[in-house]
C-alpha cells in the first residue's frame, strides 16, 4: 500500500470542510480517503491493493466538494507492482 497527500488551495475566503471522494478503483484495491470533511489544506489518501489485483497503473478519480464551491476533480495515477 501507500499514501499520497492532496492539497487544496484555498480561495475568496472558503473556510469550509471539503467531502472527497474516489471513483474508478479495480476489484482489490481500495482507495481510503477522509471519512469527514477536511478543514485544512491537505488530506492523506490511503491506497492498498489487494494480492489479486493485477500489475499496472490505474487511473482513480478523487471529487472535491463543499457548500457553496464547485466541484474539483484530480486524477490520481496508482502503480501496483508484482
Amino acid at each position: 500500500g501507500g499514501t499520497a497527500t492532496l492539497n487544496f488551495t484555498r480561495t475568496g475566503g472558503f473556510t469550509g470542510g471539503l467531502t472527497i471522494a474516489a471513483s474508478g478503483a479495480p476489484a482489490g484495491l481500495t482507495v481510503e480517503v477522509p471519512t469527514t470533511p477536511v478543514t485544512g489544506t491537505s488530506a492523506t489518501i490511503t491506497v492498498r491493493p489487494a494480492a489479486t489485483v493485477a500489475a499496472g497503473t490505474y487511473p482513480i478519480t478523487l471529487r472535491v466538494s463543499g457548500t457553496g464551491v464547485p466541484d474539483q476533480t484530480v486524477t490520481l495515477n496508482v502503480t501496483v507492482t508484482a
